[in-house]
């Protein structure tokens, strides 16, 4: 058996035992027979009970122990959605509930609430509240215009008379036409699908004035039928000072409610929404069952049809109106604007002004006075790496009315001096520079000429009272006094009584002349030339004379060599004899090695002969 098609008396549903209490259920689990172990008692209550033993087999899987929240979940799904439309008290019973989480919901959570809400009515309450405000400011407007002129004297006259207000009359004076209302309304039916109207206005029923209409056109159809086959459909309808003009398509036509005298190009304006709302809304018009639901944003083609047009009966604004008003107005407003700025706006930016030109580097205050128009006069020293007066000052509209006289002078404030060393020193890659009270200091890597050039720039600048050049250097001068230290750490010596060098010292005597090569080419690179001074040695065997004699040749054989290969270094050669041995030199017979060698000394010089300090 299905048990969908179990129908549960009410008094089960209203009393289960899932909603007795605990030991309310569980006495009635324990009053429960057994069930009879005959075999044809079973089969026999089966026979006669089937449907009632099914419905007890339902009820225990939906309340019982075994109760599935799964089935309890669809069950009461489907309950809601057979009942709901069908049956108001399940609305009335629910509603409570559910206004009550949604208040709960929006007390927890206001801002889930706002920003869901926010996107769809803000931009309809800014457009409201923006169309009010432009149409109060235009008749405003309109009212003050006309209140200035004896057009206006007159309708104010009128208003008394007739008890209507002065706005109504300027109204009424002035409209040529207003289309106040507008309607889109289903022929057959009569219901109006789509209703706007203007915002000057009051709304009127918009179901009342389409029953009018029915009901009118009704009637003159019934009057004017021609030949008893065609009828004749009511276009236009005039009461007192408001036109009502119809523009018809099969299913549906446009009313609009128009004060004053409506123009034909209105006309054509509203042929042309009814076109473009036909074409839209075909399909809608088609099945249209009575629910106005699917026309909701039709409005949208109704709207431009709100026009108006207004006439200027009234003479142009006199001119001695606008010469009193402008005068008033001008003394009220700008006598008293100026006054107070002068008083107050001004004396609050001036300090301002003054405060900032206090705290400026390399400007300096020296005077105050006043001009013949008026003006302040402020006379201030300023350095020329000092910020301009313009950028001190700022944005500060009163600084307009101030003439600003600046003297010339030098400043040792920090920054100024840190500017003014910029301004002359091109720091290269690789090189810093810093300045803090009077103490310039110099870091990283540049060549020296920079170096030099940055010391002299240093020593003449204003505010500069040291200078540190400790932690700077010229890789390539580095290389080269290097160099130098490897050359006059060379000793090469030479065999008794000849002057030249023989096995590792001969080779050393050529890597000595080609360091002494690359010194050369290394050197010019910087601007400096090596100046090379050879001293020869010889031992204390032999006579004075000689061993000055072979000392020197021992120092001139290296000076030959490098010219021998194009070297232009100078070089100068001093034989130094026996005076000068090396210690445990001996004196019987064996001199000693050592003495018998050559030692070079090198100095830089400056391409410009001037001596490297």
């Amino acid at each position: 058996m299905n048990s969908e098609e179990i129908a549960l008396p009410p008094e089960v549903l209203s009393e289960t035992i899932a909603e007795k209490p605990a030991a309310a259920q569980k006495k009635a689990r324990s009053e429960i027979p057994e069930a009879p172990s005959d075999p044809e008692a079973q089969q026999l209550r089966e026979l006669l009970f089937a449907r009632e033993i099914a419905i007890v087999e339902n009820l225990r899987k939906l309340f019982g122990e075994e109760a599935n929240a799964k089935d309890l979940t669809q069950l009461i799904a489907d309950s809601i959605a057979k009942t709901a439309g069908k049956d108001d008290r399940f609305t009335y019973t629910i509603l409570p509930a559910v206004e009550k989480i949604v208040r709960q919901s929006m007390h927890d959570n206001k801002q889930a609430f706002i920003d869901v809400l926010f996107p769809l009515i803000g931009p309809s309450i800014r457009k409201s509240i923006a169309e009010n405000f432009r149409d109060m400011l235009n008749n405003f407007s309109r009212t003050l215009e006309n209140s200035l002129s004896w057009q206006g004297i007159r309708w104010r006259l009128e208003a008394l008379r007739s008890g209507k207000t002065f706005s109504e009359v300027v109204l009424l004076r002035t409209i040529i036409y207003r289309v106040e209302q507008a309607f889109l309304i289903h022929a057959e039916t009569g219901l109006v699908l789509s209703h706007i109207v203007n915002t000057e206005v009051e709304s009127q029923d918009a179901d009342m004035l389409s029953a009018m209409l029915t009901a009118i056109n009704d009637f003159v159809k019934d009057v004017f039928r021609q030949n008893g086959s065609q009828s004749t459909n009511l276009e236009s309808l005039r009461m007192g000072e408001f036109n009502i003009i119809i523009e018809r398509q099969k299913d549906i036509y446009i009313a609009c409610v128009v004060r004053g005298a409506p123009p034909m190009s209105l006309y054509d304006r509203v042929n042309d929404a009814l076109d473009r709302i036909g074409a839209e809304f075909a399909q809608q018009i088609r099945e249209f069952d009575g629910d106005t639901a699917p026309f909701g944003y039709a409005n949208t083609f109704l709207e431009p049809l709100l026009d108006a047009r207004y006439a200027s009966e009234h003479k142009p604004f006199p001119t001695w109106g606008k010469v009193i008003t402008s005068v008033a107005l001008t003394f009220l407003i700008f006598g008293g604007v100026y006054f107070i700025y002068r008083e107050i706006v001004f004396n609050k930016e001036f300090n301002i002004i003054l405060n900032r030109l206090q705290d400026a580097q390399g400007v300096m205050l020296v005077g105050q006075s006043e001009t013949t128009d008026g003006k302040v006069r402020l006379t201030l020293m300023r350095d020329e790496f000092a910020k301009p007066i313009y950028e001190i000052v700022g944005d500060i509209k009163s600084a307009r009315d101030i003439r600003f006289e600046e003297i010339p002078y030098v400043s040792v404030e920090n920054e100024i001096v840190y500017r003014r060393i910029l301004s002359q020193l091109k720091v290269p890659q690789g090189a810093e520079f810093f300045y803090d009270n009077g103490v310039a200091s110099l870091y990283g890597e540049a060549t020296t000429e920079w170096i030099d050039d940055a010391k002299r720039i240093l020593q003449s600048t204003a505010g500069v009272k040291e200078i540190n050049a400790e932690n700077i250097s010229d890789p390539e001068l580095v290389y080269v006094l290097d160099m130098i230290d490897r050359i006059e750490a060379c000793v090469i010596e030479f065999p008794f009584n000849k002057s030249q060098p023989v096995g590792a010292n001969a080779a050393e005597f050529l890597r000595l002349a080609d360091m002494l090569a690359e010194l050369e080419y290394a050197a010019s690179k910087i601007g400096f030339l090596p100046n090379v001074v050879i001293y020869g040695h010889a031992d204390s065997s032999g006579t004075a004379l000689r061993n000055y004699e072979l000392s020197r040749e021992r120092g001139a054989a290296l000076a030959a060599l490098l010219y021998a290969r194009g070297s232009a270094i100078p070089i100068s050669v001093y034989g130094m004899g026996s005076d000068h041995p090396k210690e445990g030199s001996k004196t019987s017979g064996n001199a000693d090695q050592k003495s018998r060698r050559i030692e070079i000394k090198v100095r830089l010089l400056r391409s410009t002969h001037s001596n490297l300090s």
